[in-house]
């Protein structure tokens, strides 16, 4: 048998099943128990078609597990120019005999949703039908092991927001019962005294030495048994994700070399996009993230009454990359380089829009600057010198050596700074002394948080870069891939 499916977690699944002696037909499956069934009724003379990415993919390990032949399509490869010529009506609605009579259905679902996916199921079998089968992809051995991943991550991320969420409940009912019984005692006790009291008494916590209750309040919550469950499955996930992801040549080939990009992004990377294969290029990819623009130029954001819609993984994956690249010591990534060169520019653009002349002769005298492969690293310490002196910072803060935040003379941190780079401490010192004589008040609060504009701007810029990156590497990866599976068949 053969199928075509466009399916749903929340709502209704649409499947067109036909056979070469069979008429094809369209069944709706709403329940949790008639999606199950169609799983367990797959089987391995059984070919389905569907969709790459989204709700699919755990439908579609599911299919593979069960024997079936495998064969998915990225939404762009359906293409507006096929003709459909088996559509879902009215026929398709659920038995009467599947709606139960006392109790409301699960989910008010959206007609429009509803509609898309009856539209979508139909051309997957327009497609199937007509023997188009180069626009299909076969699901291979490296995409089940990708598929995993997808699915062990969506598990690990939904633990891991359980034992928040479990982390806080908990604590508001200590919170609580503080009060209470604060206020039927009459006492005057701070809460975490309480709190280390009260679990001292407890039995789970009664042997536990004090350090290990400090650790509780601080959110480890040793010796909480849901606390405790939710934690280890949490950790099992991780393990088997680590694992899972170390099997995979894709990590290896594009994701580990990247520095900044460690195993857990690289999971919400991949489990983000599943297939780069669903990207005809690096602008859907963008678009997909989040991270791309308005028609006005402007970021794209969400904008009461306009549609916005993105991945949240991905578009978190692609930030919390970036924060680790800000948090690699200066120098030592190519990612690092290229953001310190973007913030450079950035506010060199920041400046020039004060309209006011404001910026280092060593940089003026490079004017007009257009692109980032105009400026180098040693700009942006030049830049942030004169900043820092046309806003008057006569102290610098600077973390010491146990990690507090203290305050320095500024000349002196400039001169331990750079001291082994005399060239560029000179440029450094010109620039901040430059600053500081056209120092005054207006300055000071005109420039106001312009450093931290400027890194936001170029975060975003370089998280558009990574995914292009990404885009382009894991494409020639898969293209390479492709020619290695042919030389074998051949």
């Amino acid at each position: 048998m053969k199928y075509a499916v466009a399916h749903a977690h929340v709502g209704s699944t649409v499947v067109i099943s036909w056979d070469k002696d069979v008429e094809a037909k369209t069944s709706l499956l709403s329940t949790a128990e008639e999606k199950e069934e169609f799983v367990e009724n797959i089987g391995k003379a059984d070919t389905v078609y569907m969709c790459l990415g989204g709700a699919e993919d755990r439908l579609a390990l599911a299919c593979v597990i069960r024997g079936a032949e495998v064969k998915r399509i990225s939404v762009h490869r359906l293409g507006a120019d096929v003709e459909v010529g088996h559509v879902a009506d009215e026929e398709a609605e659920p038995a009467e005999d599947n709606v139960s009579e006392d109790e409301p259905d699960e989910i008010d679902e959206d007609s429009k949703e509803l509609a898309r996916r009856k539209e979508r199921a139909a051309k997957l079998h327009a497609v199937a039908l007509v023997s188009q089968p180069w626009r299909f992809y076969d699901t291979k051995p490296a995409d089940i092991d990708v598929l995993v991943l997808v699915v062990l991550y969506k598990g690990f991320r939904l633990m891991q927001r359980s034992r928040i969420a479990t982390h806080l409940r908990l604590l508001s009912v200590y919170r609580d019962l503080y009060l209470v019984d604060t206020a039927r005692q009459r006492t005057i006790q701070s809460e975490e005294e309480y709190l280390l009291d009260r679990l001292s008494k407890e039995k789970s916590f009664g042997d536990l030495p004090p350090e290990a209750r400090v650790k509780y309040l601080e959110g480890v919550k040793a010796g909480d048994e849901i606390f405790e469950a939710v934690t280890e499955r949490e950790k099992a996930l991780l393990a088997d994700l680590k694992k899972q992801l170390n099997k995979l040549p894709l990590y290896r080939d594009v994701f580990e070399p990247i520095k900044g990009c460690g195993p857990l992004i690289a999971a919400r990377m991949i489990g983000g996009i599943s297939d780069i294969r669903r990207f005809p290029d690096d602008a859907k990819l963008k678009a997909y993230a989040g991270y791309h623009h308005f028609a006005d130029g402007s970021r794209a954001r969400r904008v009461k009454g306009q549609p916005f819609s993105c991945s949240p993984t991905l578009k978190q994956g692609v930030w919390q990359f970036t924060q680790q690249v800000v948090k690699t010591p200066a120098g030592e990534s190519e990612w690092r380089n290229l953001l310190d060169r973007r913030r450079a520019y950035e506010l060199i653009k920041l400046l020039s829009a004060t309209g006011n002349d404001y910026l280092p002769a060593s940089i003026k005298a490079r004017v007009p600057i257009e692109s980032v492969k105009q400026l180098t690293v040693d700009d942006l310490e030049i830049i942030l010198a004169y900043i820092d002196g046309l806003r008057g910072e006569t102290e610098a803060q600077v973390k010491n050596e146990k990690g507090k935040l203290v305050k320095v003379p500024y000349m002196t941190y400039l001169n331990a700074e750079f001291a082994s780079r005399t060239e560029l401490l000179v440029k450094v010192l010109a620039a901040y002394i430059e600053g500081l004589s056209m120092s005054t008040k207006q300055t000071t609060v005109l420039l106001k948080g312009i450093k931290v504009r400027a890194l936001n701007k170029a975060c975003r810029w370089l998280g558009q870069r990574f995914l292009r990156h990404v885009h382009q590497h894991w494409t020639d990866w898969q293209k390479k891939q492709a020619g290695v599976e042919l030389q074998k068949a051949a």
